[in-house]
């Protein structure tokens, strides 16, 4: 869970759903390294996509764009009309290069969900 800086104890929860019946993981590679992934759930003419992450090492050389790129052209060729994605929204003294990239890719922001931490 290094890309999200996640805690190791998240990483089963987010594993168990590989497998499942519409889900498609990605990963890009610098030569035969691992350096990102991405996910599409596709359900009829609608997908999600997830996972998206880019280990800090290798931030800032486009393969986060990449992803959801390959993803969305997926979803294209499955009948995928109607795509959605969450991540966080910028603020003044936090931006979010998530949120930018998937603007310069093409969505359009919906609302905003406010999430709730222990």
């Amino acid at each position: 869970m290094q890309g999200f800086q996640f805690p190791a104890n998240l990483c089963f929860p987010l594993v168990g759903h590989c497998g499942q019946r519409g889900l498609v993981n990605f990963f890009a590679l610098d030569g035969e390294t691992p350096i990102g992934t991405g996910a599409i759930y596709v359900s009829g003419t609608y997908a999600r996509l997830g996972g998206g992450t880019t280990f800090p090492e290798f931030r800032n050389r486009g393969v986060q764009k990449a992803l959801i790129q390959i993803r969305t052209d997926h979803g294209i060729t499955q009948g995928v009309s109607t795509f959605v994605v969450e991540t966080e929204v910028p603020s003044l003294d936090k931006p979010s290069i998530s949120y930018e990239n998937l603007r310069k890719m093409g969505f359009q922001h919906a609302y905003n969900r406010k999430n709730f931490k222990l």
